[in-house]
C-alpha cells in the first residue's frame, strides 16, 4: 500500500511540471516550433536550450501535437561540411581529410597511374601531401600507392643523408 500511494504522488508531481511545459509551449505557439524545427533546421535540443526546457519535452509535445519529424537526412548529425556541428575544419586529422575527398569525390574505381579498374582495392593518395585539398589527391590502385609512398620515403631520407653528409 505504502509504494502505491509513493507511486501515484511522484505521478501527481511529473503531470503538474508536464502541464506547467505544456502551457509554457502553448504560451510560444506551434506555428513558432514549426519554423524553429522545420525552416531554422534546429534540433530538438537546440530548441528546447531556446526556450528553457529539456529535449524530452519538446520531442514528446511536437509528437503529441502532430509536428511530424523531419526526415533523418535533414538531421544535425548527417550535415555535412561546416554545418555539421563536429566541423573541425584544417584542425581535422588524417582519417578526417580522406572521408572528406571520398565524400566529396567518390570511391575511386581506377588507378589514375597504371590505369587499371582490376585490382582489388583503389584509394585516394594525396599527390603534394596537402591533405587539406580534396582535389590534390589522386586515384590509384594499392599497389601504386605503396611505390608512391616508398619513393616518397626514399627522397627524404635521401635530402636526410646529403645533410648529414655535409
Amino acid at each position: 500500500m505504502r509504494g502505491s500511494a509513493f507511486q501515484g504522488r511522484n505521478k501527481n508531481m511529473r503531470t503538474k511540471k508536464s502541464k506547467e511545459i505544456e502551457s509554457k509551449l502553448l504560451e510560444i505557439g506551434f506555428n513558432v516550433l514549426r519554423l524553429m524545427y522545420y525552416e531554422k533546421k534546429m534540433s530538438y535540443e537546440d530548441i528546447g536550450k531556446a526556450i528553457g526546457v529539456s529535449t524530452y519535452s519538446i520531442f514528446h509535445f511536437m509528437k503529441k501535437n502532430g509536428i511530424v519529424s523531419r526526415d533523418c537526412r535533414c538531421s544535425l548529425k548527417n550535415r555535412f561540411g561546416e554545418l555539421n556541428a563536429c566541423w573541425k575544419g584544417d584542425d581535422a586529422r588524417y582519417d578526417a581529410f580522406h572521408a572528406r575527398v571520398k565524400k566529396i569525390r567518390g570511391k575511386p574505381n581506377r588507378c589514375d597511374i597504371c590505369d587499371t579498374t582490376k585490382a582489388k582495392r583503389f584509394e585516394w593518395a594525396s599527390l603534394t601531401k596537402n591533405y587539406k585539398d580534396p582535389y590534390d589527391y589522386v586515384r590509384v590502385c594499392t599497389s601504386c600507392h605503396r611505390k608512391m609512398d616508398w619513393e616518397d620515403r626514399d627522397q627524404r631520407y635521401r635530402f636526410k643523408k646529403k645533410e648529414l653528409l655535409k
